[in-house]
């Protein structure tokens, strides 16, 4: 496997993002958020790296973990909201 298809188990998914394990499955069933979907294996849950970088690019995560698309960091601020 080269590094672009690099696999990110769904519990370290959540530490990237910094939420809570049970977030990761809400963000699978709100399909308007995009988020990549996983890849089985032995029943566990992964994602591809790339397609998370690719993902988390597309927008902005609040302080509570919600992807803001199309937000940027004054938009947030005004909006009274913290970006990471």
């Amino acid at each position: 496997m080269s590094d672009d298809d690099a696999l990110l188990p769904d519990p370290l998914v959540a530490k990237r993002y910094n939420v809570s394990t049970r977030t990761i499955p809400r963000w699978d069933a709100n399909l308007a958020l995009g988020f990549p979907a996983p890849t089985f294996i032995n029943g566990r849950k992964y994602r591809r790296v790339r397609e998370l970088e690719a993902w988390s690019g597309i927008g902005q995560l609040t302080q509570c973990g919600v992807l803001r698309r199309g937000a940027n960091s004054a938009q947030a601020s005004r909006a009274g909201r913290d970006v990471h």
